[in-house]
């Protein structure tokens, strides 16, 4: 009797008993391995039209049957009329205005009074064990002037139904063939204004079984969103109630037969929703989605089925709604930011997020992922915010629940099994199924991006207002210390009691996200530990194009196609390339390679080649590596472009007026040379002119010091003078109009001679 109770149901196959069906256990003695079964329905679940006496059956071979599936327990339907009282039942199956008991309780009671002697006074081990049965069955209905046969049907009845009272009620709720279609031969209602006024041609359309057909195809095809009922109906009579009429013409308006020769609005509605609640005009003609949004009712909630921390995340994105400026300038406005956050289902923690200007994608996402799974000490502290690992945890998911949007597609699918995790996604259309997440959207935007200048507040601009981003005042940078101040504040300090379980309670914790996923994992409700961050860096990370040179590691960008163009100021270069030589080796012949690194922090990448190796960014300029983004190098590499080909007609324009200075004041210093040459009367061979390099070079060497005129002439230059303005006079002016300078030079060279 393991498997097998009083009062349950079994349902016995035709090779085990000569009937078959499904038996109610009513008495069992397992001294003499007996049982006492009553049917109560064929094998098909069908209700029997007479409860037969019960049956006998052995234990031990109903127990074998069930273990060979030669039997079956079934599960226990109550009618609803066995659970009502009688108030209930008068009310609602009683007389309006009767003030005695209802039809259905009088023959109940009836029935009462025939077997109720016999239950009080016997019991069914009298009954059925020891052959009382019949006796007594028929010294009752001696007693009542009735057959046996009656008084054996109420007793079959009060035991089928579990010995309970109410089963000897009528079933009065199955006459009339519930759910069946009568064929309609007049039409249902109250008598209309014309059959009042003797016009009984016009009594109204019978509907027969096309109709109704009809009617429900209209109903499905014509009720649509922003299409009334009666639009749809009037397309419904247009498409199958016209007047038969060959000679219309196609573009004129149908002729539709006559109000009594055509189904009403009022039978479109019924028959074409038929009762079914989703085909109702208010569900068809809403948007797709927006009754499972907005109007269905909440069985359940999104953490039900979840008990341990890193079980099931929700990942989701959505814009800042902020707008922000360059890093470069405060007057370029570089527009709003997309964000995607990693939430804990159980306690609603931010594991982990990712913020930037590209549009989700796979590779965003996944950046969002390796945050959550990786330690944020580094991330934090770039942004000037001390933390340490304890106040934001690393948390890898054992389940990602994503909508079908940055995490569906081939790469993350084939990412995300590498750490361990798995992905899902909901449906299309049905954001309330990842209602945390949402909500935390919600909370951001109201609790820091709305109260920021230059905010969106999600909307667009109305006609006539002042475009927000006119008021942007933060760069990216900033803004992202703001957000992590308020991601740190919501993990850490916003008091939800709510979620506390009593548990928890007694424990004392203190109803914080942050210490409720504490108390989780000291307790045994973590799912899994996090990957290392090796592994995470190596499945999860974006892969960053570069190319290794003998320099170092040089990002390459992405907008060039084949074309191996370096971004500026990111150089990357670790101990791996110096102990394996490999930057020796591509001085000459420069190699493709892959890094994996977040394009919102460039301040390091990771090289996986037979594990993976930081490298450090080796930029000039580590304001730029610890604040700017790849956006923002490839910005300032593409202004600085277009800045230098602007520029070529004014550079050229400068170099053209320096070589013109250039060579006037070297065919003035020619033409010196050719006049002091010619003053010295005999020709000097081109050996002699050399000879003495050495020894006049230290005479000119000593030659200022021993000549204070010269010094004090030398400061004294005119500006018109000085290196790079105008050409000097001719050798062959006069002395007037010498300068200071060029007459210490003549003196110098008077005293050389």
């Amino acid at each position: 009797m393991s498997s097998i109770h009083l009062n349950c149901l079994i349902r016995l196959s035709h090779g085990a008993s000569s009937a078959g069906g499904i038996f109610r256990v009513i008495h069992a003695n397992p001294s003499i391995d007996r049982l006492w079964a009553i049917k109560v329905s064929n094998r098909d679940g069908s209700s029997v039209s007479y409860y037969r006496r019960p049956s006998d059956f052995s234990i031990l071979a109903v127990e074998s049957m069930l273990r060979e599936s030669l039997a079956e327990l079934v599960a226990d339907k109550t009618p609803k009329l066995w659970l009502m009282s009688d108030g209930q039942i008068k009310a609602r199956y009683g007389k309006r205005g009767d003030g005695g008991q209802c039809a259905q309780l009088v023959r109940r009671d009836r029935d009462w009074r025939v077997i109720e002697g016999l239950v009080k006074n016997y019991t069914l081990h009298e009954l059925l064990e020891r052959g009382l049965y019949r006796g007594v069955i028929h010294q009752r209905a001696l007693e009542l002037g009735c057959r046996p046969k009656s008084v054996a049907s109420a007793l079959h009845r009060f035991w089928a139904g579990s010995c309970n009272k109410n089963a000897l009620l009528p079933k009065f709720d199955r006459c009339g063939g519930a759910g069946k279609t009568r064929k309609q031969e007049k039409k249902l209602g109250r008598p209309n204004v014309f059959v009042r006024q003797h016009m009984f041609d016009r009594a109204g359309y019978c509907l027969r079984d096309d109709d109704r057909s009809q009617l429900a195809f209209g109903w499905e095809n014509y009720v649509r969103p922003g299409v009334t009922v009666q639009s749809a109906y009037l397309r419904t009579m247009e498409a199958f109630y016209r007047q038969p009429d060959e000679t219309q013409r196609a573009d004129a308006a149908p002729i539709l037969k006559e109000p009594h020769d055509r189904p009403t609005i009022r039978q479109f509605r019924y028959w074409g929703s038929r009762g079914d609640n989703e085909r109702t005009a208010v569900r068809l003609q809403m948007d797709r989605g927006d009754f499972e949004r907005d109007h269905r009712a909440l069985h359940g909630t999104a953490r039900d089925g979840v008990d341990c921390v890193g079980q099931l995340a929700y990942c989701d994105a959505t814009t800042n709604d902020v707008h922000l400026l360059s890093a470069i300038s405060r007057t370029r406005v570089v527009g709003t930011a997309h964000r995607i956050v990693i939430v804990d289902t159980v306690t609603g923690l931010i594991a982990g997020l990712d913020c930037g200007f590209d549009a989700p994608s796979a590779q965003t996402a996944l950046s969002a992922v390796a945050n959550a799974a990786l330690d944020k000490v580094d991330f934090c502290a770039r942004f000037g915010i001390d933390i340490i690992s304890e106040e934001w945890p690393a948390i890898a998911f054992l389940r990602y629940l994503a909508d079908n949007g940055e995490l569906r597609n081939q790469q993350s699918i084939d990412s995300i099994p590498g750490i361990g995790g798995t992905l899902e996604f909901v449906p299309v259309f049905r954001p309330e199924l990842k209602s945390i997440v949402e909500s935390i959207h919600h909370v951001l935007h109201k609790k820091l991006d709305h109260k920021l200048p230059g905010t969106t507040r999600g909307q667009l601009r109305k006609r006539g207002q002042r475009h927000p981003a006119l008021s942007a005042c933060l760069t990216y940078f900033e803004y992202m210390r703001l957000l992590i101040r308020r991601i740190l504040h919501y993990n850490n300090e916003e008091r939800v009691p709510q979620l506390l379980t009593t548990e928890m309670r007694r424990d004392g914790v203190v109803p914080t996200r942050l210490n409720m996923y504490r108390w989780r994992q000291e307790n045994g409700y973590g799912a899994a530990a996090p990957p290392s961050a090796d592994m995470v860096r190596a499945h999860l990370l974006p892969v960053l194009p570069a190319v290794l040179t003998g320099r170092g590691i040089f990002l390459l960008r992405t907008d060039r196609g084949a074309k191996a163009e370096h971004i500026k100021g990111a150089r990357f270069v670790g101990s791996v390339l110096k102990e394996r030589g490999m930057m020796e080796l591509a001085r000459r012949n420069h190699t493709r390679v892959e890094v994996r690194g977040d394009p919102q922090d460039l301040r390091r990448v990771w090289l996986v080649m037979d594990g993976v190796h930081e490298l450090l960014n080796m930029a000039a300029d580590p304001l730029a590596a610890r604040e700017w983004t790849f956006k923002d190098h490839l910005s300032v590499q593409d202004e600085d472009l277009l800045n230098s080909n602007l520029d070529i007609g004014r550079r050229t324009q400068r170099d053209a007026e320096l070589d013109t200075g250039m060579f006037v004041d070297v065919g003035e210093a020619q033409r010196a040379k050719r006049a002091e040459t010619g003053r010295q009367g005999s020709r000097v061979s081109l050996h002699k002119q050399i000879a003495d390099m050495r020894a006049n070079r230290r005479a000119e060497r000593k030659l200022p010091a021993s000549l204070p005129a010269f010094k004090s002439q030398i400061t004294n230059v005119p500006p018109s003078h000085m290196p790079g303005s105008s050409p000097l006079p001719p050798a062959d002016c006069g002395e007037d109009l010498l300068s200071p300078a060029h007459a210490a030079l003549r003196a110098f060279n008077k005293t050389r001679r």
